[in-house]
């Protein structure tokens, strides 16, 4: 994800966080921080991956397509969205399901990155964010 938002032109830092805030904790929500995503204000791209199988996940991924990912990405708001606010920082969990279905926000969150690659690579959109399903992809089953 990195690399993408690399060569989109978004300087990406990774691993931000730890003992930044009025609390100076040890946290990290930052996986990936993109300065200057939105109005001015930093991205601090948390991701995950969670298996939908997961006993305390299992009824509901057997019912809904996705579900474990929400569950997820809820999770991630809960713990890190306060400590990115403390921060001027914007929480953007970017989950996943082991098997690959990604999370809504982690869609969204590709189709602008891809935006901003179709302008640096002159290709296509599909093919920027084919391309980066099919890379995110192989990692994930790495």
């Amino acid at each position: 994800i990195a690399d993408f938002c690399r060569r989109a032109h978004h300087s990406p830092l990774l691993e931000q966080g730890c003992g930044i805030g009025p609390a100076k904790d040890r946290s990290r929500p930052a996986d990936i921080l993109i300065p200057n995503w939105s109005l001015s204000r930093s991205a601090a791209f948390d991701i995950k991956v969670i298996h939908p199988l997961n006993n305390s996940k299992i009824s509901d991924a057997g019912q809904t397509s996705g579900a474990s990912a929400a569950v997820g990405e809820q999770e991630k708001l809960d713990n890190n969205a306060l400590g990115c606010l403390e921060r001027g920082w914007i929480c953007v969990p970017l989950v996943v399901e082991a098997y690959g279905d990604w999370e809504i926000t982690a869609n969204e969150t590709f189709s602008r990155i891809a935006r901003r690659l179709v302008i640096h690579s002159h290709s296509s959109n599909s093919e920027t964010l084919n391309e980066m399903y099919c890379c995110l992809s192989t990692v994930l089953m790495r």
